[in-house]
């Protein structure tokens, strides 16, 4: 590998992008910049675990929000939590592989307490009104139609 690969890789990510795609579908493959390459595309599958990630966080903070505020449950909320489901349905239609991360990231306790954070951080409310454990299956997360009771 040349050095001109690195050099275009940290100056124009864009353009180097476009200049291996263009390798490949010549077939130049003594040209490409592999080790570049096989790092983008391992980031792109962690990318696409990580907005995963974040659309569930953001849907169980709201679902938290609609459980502990329920004198304030609003439409917004509501749009929120149908466009997060919405939203994770599409990214598993179009990744199917990462169905097998849901039941990981749901479980995975960082991304609980994230979601109470961020809920705390909007609704100013006391930590110790929120459950101290995930109180929704992966069912009733992605289930249309549920939304949570009151505590």
């Amino acid at each position: 590998m040349n050095t001109q690969p690195q050099s275009l890789y940290n100056e124009d990510f864009n353009a180097w992008a476009l200049g291996e795609a263009q390798k490949l579908k010549l077939k130049q493959f003594d040209a490409v910049d592999w080790t570049n390459l096989i790092e983008e595309v391992e980031d792109m599958s962690k990318s696409q675990r990580r907005a995963l990630e974040s659309r569930l966080i953001v849907l169980i903070m709201h679902m938290l929000k609609w459980q502990v505020q329920f004198e304030k449950q609003c439409n917004s909320w509501q749009a929120t939590i149908d466009n997060q489901r919405l939203q994770i349905r599409k990214l598993l239609k179009d990744m199917p592989s990462l169905k097998t991360s849901l039941e990981l990231i749901i479980m995975d306790n960082d991304n609980y307490r994230a979601a109470v954070l961020e809920a705390i951080e909007e609704t100013s409310l006391d930590r110790s009104l929120f459950p101290k454990e995930l109180p929704y299956t992966l069912e009733q997360i992605l289930d249309d139609n549920f939304y949570p009771n009151t505590i």
